[in-house]
């Protein structure tokens, strides 16, 4: 799938969990899941914080006009786990 089109499919999943309260299980599970992985590598609290920041510089590297490497999100995510305890 190309990457405007899972944006597009993640920004709808989010607005109909917004709308539509029959939907936000299905993304409280979409997320559960994400962070059970991060959960393999870190504590509870820091997955919940990696998969935020991932998600949301997913979001703002689709939606940028100027082009935008995947090093931006790895390196936002080594510093935040730079500052774990």
């Amino acid at each position: 799938m190309p990457p405007r089109e899972g944006l597009v499919l993640t920004l709808e999943r989010y607005t109909l969990a917004a709308r539509q309260r029959a939907f936000r299980q299905i993304t409280h599970d979409w997320m559960r899941r994400s962070r059970a992985v991060l959960e393999r590598f870190v504590d509870a609290r820091m997955a919940h914080e990696l998969d935020a920041l991932i998600e949301g510089l997913f979001i703002h590297v689709s939606l940028d006009p100027a082009p935008r490497s995947r090093d931006l999100t790895r390196d936002a995510v080594r510093r935040l786990l730079s500052l774990a305890p």
